[in-house]
């Protein structure tokens, strides 16, 4: 799906749980819940995305 890389993390969303405004992502390659808030605050730091 989608994938981006932060100062220290590597993000990979495997799941969109729109219902729960929950992201079901990898981080670092340990597969855990995310919310969406979280998340966009995230992906708006990015250094670069993928």
């Amino acid at each position: 799906m989608d994938k981006f890389t932060t100062r220290s993390l590597t993000i990979e969303v495997l799941e969109d749980i729109t219902a729960h405004s929950v992201y079901i992502v990898r981080v670092n390659g340990k597969e855990q819940p995310m919310g969406y808030n979280m998340f966009r605050f995230l992906k708006e730091n990015a250094k670069e995305e993928n």
